[in-house]
């Protein structure tokens, strides 16, 4: 009472209730209680007044009424924990005193089981043991929310206790066991003990409880490590069964179900449903990872061993083969469950398959009888699909074989033989397969030629190039020989034969075995057409018709029908290799040519080509000339018989270029060839001789005329003006001197440019007098030819030396004067000087200068020479051509002898 004693009104209320109390006058306490209420709808003393109320609610619960209780349900959710404890107390004495009660009020201490403030968990605890004590199947109800509870609990003694709730409750849904095993896992951790504590115990206890598949591996005193991968290991799993009063799926299972797709835990596992008899319906809950995990396993499992894993939803044998063939059905697993209980795996087939494809490249369809023939191909094609590889079908689909494997014995059989034979694929395959094995044959060692099922390999096809090449050596080949000695059937022989081998360039015997080539009989006709006895000549034809087994008359007809054939041919090609077609003809160059002309057919000859289609022979001009042009632009000469075309085309082209000034440069006739001097090349030429040089001197033996002079004047210019050229030029004889010569400080340098000017100069007179004195030495006749090529090159070098003369001269005058100008003297005053006098024997006069002297000395004994040739060259073909007639007339011999000696040429 001492509480109240400060709060007037309720110590008089309170001490009233006691005194009726005492007289058990509980009608009046009634009313006592309504004034009471009315004090808390007025929200004053509350925590006064629900204490009071809570202590009358325990000895007296009938007396707290409706009202009360409404004001309460709000005090219930107070922020004030002594109010909310208060509140929870009333209600609750008042809940236990009927079913109803309890119905009504137990979701609001539910709702307060998991309140942060421990009081109120500890009287919420006490109220919900004590419902279950009579009424546990309304405890489990909620069971969510005890779980829930469970995961925050922090106090032992309330952890015990929810463990306990739920230890009295059965049928988790999947979402219970979920949260529960991470729940339990946590709880774990925390309160693992080896020793024997009363919340470890408990929690074990639950354990083997909620989870009946671990009973046998959980033992007390167990590893923790282990004890939680046992737990977390644990497969879940959930039956429901429903009865119906029809075979359709409605009301309360189609609500399941519905529900069952909304689930927070849809993605972790699978569902579905099985009729059971008409009106009976099973719903299946698995955890999806566990389940493919077991299914995955590379190992068969027995009826026994299936049963034991899922006994706690599945019943009968009849019930799990059900079971097992839905979830095979929903591909939720891959395998099949036999008639005699053995559940084949998907994985552990598709294992053993490959293991057969990789070691024998084959699977045996016959040793799997026992198994659904479209379950072990769905393996097979899986296969193929998942590694890329093909499988071949047998015969009657009897076995499967590994396209790859097949290819290997393929490979190595081909890397040995000239020829494969396929026939035993042929037989053991599917003809759609066996097409599909000739489409992938291995293209490294097949070639394509084939006949039925034979091929030649790469390692035959070289062998016969080889036989061609030798036949076309011989002159003919023979089919059965060649056969044999390849190892190749005929029929296959035959068509690589006709690739390689135009049949039109010969002639088979009668028996259509053996070819002979044109070019061998021809070789053969044109030595019996030279016999000169008539009946030698037919016995010659007559024997050789049979030798070779030809007919007589068909020899020739026959090889005039393939040329035939083969012009018409030519005629409509756009271009032919002409050693290809030499071959075919068998004719030599000279005739074959006579024969493409004999055809009336124009052509541009490009190497090795014949081109007759006049697009492309424009073509091919075009790209000539484009090359002409790269040419001259980078190359000093163009050898018109390097180019891969005929000279006279690329003469033309050239000149056609000339003409249309798009390149410069000038023919000349050197040793033989024609060759064309660029401008780069004519650029060189003047640059390598800088010191002294004639545009004559460049082209030895051509007379230059006034476009090619003009050319070479125009060149001379742009280096005179670019300045690469510095010195004198003489317009009278195209001579150019260089300064560098005329002034140059040392007077050996001259000298030596003069000396070597003059040598050059006496190295062609030696070369062309070499050339003339071997055709006048001869000792048989001297023929015209001969006589105008001697007269040809004294012409030449009568015109040259005019103009190496003139240039030596000037050369010699310019150089005289500018070294006796350095030396401080004019040619006049040299003069002047006495002979005799020492200072003149001290100054070099270049044109008096000893070797000077004797250098132009040399270069005018060899122009005498020439002269005394040209004159008397005549005699010596006269005297040479009457000792033929009379050998020993002395007198013209000793005239001949004295004229070579007089010549020096002997």
């Amino acid at each position: 009472m001492e509480e109240f004693e400060k709060d007037q009104v309720l110590y008089s209320i309170v001490e009233k209730l006691n005194k009726l109390l005492d007289k058990n006058k509980t009608e009046k306490v009634k009313l006592i209680v309504e004034q009471l209420n009315d004090l808390l709808e007025q929200q004053e003393s509350e925590i006064q007044i629900t204490y009071v109320l809570s202590i009358l609610a325990e000895q007296y619960p009938t007396l707290i009424g409706k009202n009360i209780l409404k004001n309460l349900e709000n005090l219930t959710r107070s922020t004030n924990s002594k109010i909310k404890v208060n509140a929870l107390i009333i209600t609750g004495f008042v809940m236990l005193t009927n079913k109803n009660g309890i119905k009504t009020y137990l979701p609001n201490f539910m709702a307060n089981l998991t309140d942060n403030d421990r009081d109120v968990r500890d009287n919420v605890h006490y109220f919900l043991h004590e419902v279950a004590t009579e009424h546990s199947d309304l405890i489990c109800n909620y069971k969510s929310v005890l779980i829930n509870a469970l995961g925050v609990e922090e106090n032992e003694e309330n952890l015990i206790a929810l463990i306990q709730l739920l230890n009295i409750c059965h049928d988790y849904s999947f979402e219970n066991l979920h949260d529960l095993r991470t729940i339990i896992i946590s709880l774990i951790n925390r309160f693992y003990s080896r020793e024997q504590t009363k919340t470890y115990s408990e929690l074990l206890s639950y354990v083997k409880n909620v989870f009946p598949s671990v009973n046998d591996l959980i033992t007390e005193g167990m590893d923790k490590k282990l004890l939680i991968s046992e737990i977390q290991n644990t497969f879940l799993m959930k039956r429901t069964i429903f009865f119906t009063h029809s075979a359709k799926i409605e009301g309360k299972p189609k609500e399941f179900l519905r529900n069952l797709k909304s689930s927070s835990l849809k993605d972790l596992k699978i569902y579905f449903f099985v009729k059971h008899q008409e009106k009976k319906i099973h719903i299946y809950e698995l955890e999806k990872e566990k389940l493919a995990k077991l299914f995955l396993k590379k190992e068969n499992m027995q009826k026994k061993q299936l049963h034991k894993i899922f006994s706690h939803i599945i019943d009968t044998e009849q019930e799990l083969r059900l079971f097992l063939n839905t979830l095979i059905k929903l591909n939720h697993v891959k395998g099949f469950y036999s008639r005699l209980g053995y559940f084949y795996t998907y994985n552990n087939i598709e294992s053993e398959i490959i293991g057969k494809f990789q070691e024998k490249g084959m699977v045996n369809l016959k040793k799997y009888n026992h198994l659904p023939p479209d379950f072990v191909s769905g393996i097979i094609k899986d296969i193929s699909n998942s590694t890329k590889r093909v499988f071949l079908i047998g015969k009657n689909n009897a076995a499967y074989y590994s396209l790859k494997k097949i290819q290997q014995q393929i490979n190595t059989q081909a890397a040995k033989n000239t020829t494969i034979d396929l026939k035993s694929y042929r037989d053991r395959l599917l003809e759609f397969d066996f097409i599909k094995l000739i489409k992938n044959l291995p293209k490294g060692y097949l070639t394509h030629f084939r006949a039925g099922t034979q091929w030649l390999t790469n390692v035959g096809l070289p062998k016969v190039k080889k036989e061609v090449e030798n036949s076309q050596l011989i002159g003919y080949y023979s089919i059965p020989i060649l056969s044999k000695k390849l190892n190749i059937k005929k029929v296959l022989l035959v068509q690589i034969l006709e690739s390689f081998i135009d049949i039109r360039s010969g002639i088979f015997d009668r028996n259509k075995e053996i070819f002979y080539y044109s070019k061998f009989l021809n070789k053969k006709i044109e030595e019996i057409n030279s016999i000169i006895d008539l009946k030698e000549r037919e016995r010659q034809i007559n024997l050789m018709a049979k030798e070779l087994n030809i007919e007589r008359s068909h020899i020739l007809t026959k090889l005039d029908e393939n040329l035939k054939l083969i012009g018409e041919e030519i005629k409509g090609k756009e271009l032919i290799k002409i050693n290809d077609y030499i071959e075919k003809t068998g004719m030599q160059y000279n005739l074959f040519m006579n024969f493409i002309n004999d055809l009336g057919l124009t052509y541009f000859k490009k190497g090795e080509l014949l081109i007759f289609n006049e697009d492309k022979i424009e073509e091919s001009k075009k790209d000539i000339i484009s090359m002409l042009i790269e040419k001259s632009k980078s190359e000093n000469i163009i050898q018109l018989g390097d180019i891969d075309v005929t000279s006279s085309i690329v003469e033309n082209l050239l000149k056609e270029l000339q003409n249309d000034e798009k390149i410069k440069g000038i023919f000349h006739n050197k040793d033989g060839e024609l060759t064309f001097y660029t401008e780069l090349g004519i650029e060189s030429l003047m640059l390598d001789n800088s010191f002294l040089f004639s545009f004559h001197d460049f082209f030895y033996g051509k007379d230059l005329n006034d476009k090619e002079i003009e050319t070479m004047n125009s060149i001379f210019a742009k280096l005179l003006k670019k300045k690469k050229l510095n010195g004198a030029f003489d317009e009278e004889t195209l001579t150019f001197a260089s300064s560098d010569v005329i002034f140059a400080q040392d007077y050996n340098t001259v000298l030596f440019q003069f000396s070597k000017r003059i040598t050059a100069y006496i190295k062609t007179f030696n070369t062309e007098f070499e050339k003339i004195k071997k055709i006048l030495t001869k000792q048989n006749t001297i023929f015209p030819q001969e006589i105008k090529m001697i007269q040809e090159r004294i012409d030449i070098i009568n015109e040259k030396y005019v103009h190496w003369r003139n240039g030596l001269e000037g050369f010699v005058r310019k150089a005289s004067s500018t070294l006796l100008k350095k030396q401080g003297f004019t040619r006049k005053k040299y003069k002047s000087l006495s002979i005799s006098t020492e200072k003149r024997d001290d100054i070099k006069f270049f044109e008096e200068d000893p070797e000077v002297i004797d250098l132009i000395s040399n270069f005018n004994r060899w122009v005498k020479l020439f002269n005394e040739l040209e004159i008397k060259y005549g005699n010596i073909i006269f005297y040479q051509k009457r000792l033929i007639i009379k050998e020993d007339n002395k007198e013209d011999r000793k005239k001949l002898e004295e004229l070579l000696s007089k010549l020096h040429l002997v």
